[in-house]
């Protein structure tokens, strides 16, 4: 069993502290395109720092936590809805919902613009494609907020792509859930 990923860096076996090379050079015509807007002034140095810097941003842009991208899918579904009624559910009261099997699909577009001093050069599009999985799931709620969620199993499997070529793809390989999955302080259920 793999160990679970707390960040999309985790899903994308990117681990911390720091980011090992993406395989961008894969997505070639953006690369190349972007490289060629480079002014002849600037320093050779340039598009090393440029790529370095790049690979920085994707890193913080897969800094997201797996928790919050379940709470998000779930917080304004329907059904959970009632429980931001505090008369029928007081904040003290602490609701245990089963779940039933489903798939969460979730996608994230962040982009890096590049600039040479003051001036814009170009921007490298980046999409970020998610399905969860999860099976036999029960959900704590509280005071209108998801509190945690206890899982029979559940995975994650993931895509990355720049301007519109993969270049990391973990479809393969699944990324299995702890048992139990904590919120911190709770994700808040948006009526």
């Amino acid at each position: 069993m793999a160990e679970t990923p707390d960040t999309l860096k985790g899903v994308f076996g990117l681990g911390t502290p720091t980011l090992p090379r993406l395989p961008l050079s894969e997505s070639g015509k953006c690369l190349s395109a972007l490289r060629d807007c480079i002014p002849a002034t600037a320093s050779s140095a340039f598009w090393p720092a440029a790529m370095a810097q790049i690979h920085e941003q994707v890193g913080e842009a897969l800094d997201v936590p797996i928790p919050s991208i379940l709470g998000g899918a779930w917080s304004t579904y329907g059904p959970f809805l009632k429980y931001c009624d505090a008369k029928e559910y007081p904040s003290d009261v602490v609701s245990t919902v089963p779940l039933a099997d489903h798939t969460i699909i979730s996608s994230i577009k962040p982009y890096v613009e590049v600039y040479v001093g003051n001036e814009r050069i170009g921007q490298l599009d980046f999409e970020i494609k998610l399905l969860i999985t999860l099976e036999g799931g029960v959900l704590s709620i509280q005071n209108a907020r998801f509190m945690s969620l206890r899982l029979a199993s559940g995975k994650i499997e993931g895509m990355l792509s720049c301007e519109g070529v993969v270049v990391l793809d973990r479809t393969s390989k699944d990324y299995q859930f702890p048992g139990l999955i904590l919120f911190g302080s709770g994700i808040p259920i948006v009526p």
